[in-house]
């Protein structure tokens, strides 16, 4: 089954790297052969690693700052 090109719109057949016409690349680069593991999905998942590590210090940071707030008021 034919494919098109995400930039330009040109057909292109499977399995193709390049877009003939304009030469936008079609596929991520692979960084793994045997799971098929790309770029792209490192960085995802490096993303959403970093948002999560984030929250899980700033939330308690947070909580610790309205804990002693509220104490040195009370």
């Amino acid at each position: 089954m034919p494919e098109f090109c995400p930039k330009c719109g040109a057909m292109v057949p499977d399995g193709t790297e390049r877009c003939p016409q304009c030469g936008a690349r079609l596929r991520g680069r692979v960084m793994d052969e045997r799971t098929g593991f790309t770029w792209d999905d490192f960085r995802t998942y490096a993303l959403g690693t970093w948002f999560y590590v984030g929250l899980a210090i700033v939330i308690p940071v947070l909580l610790t700052l309205l804990c002693l707030l509220l104490y040195l008021r009370g």
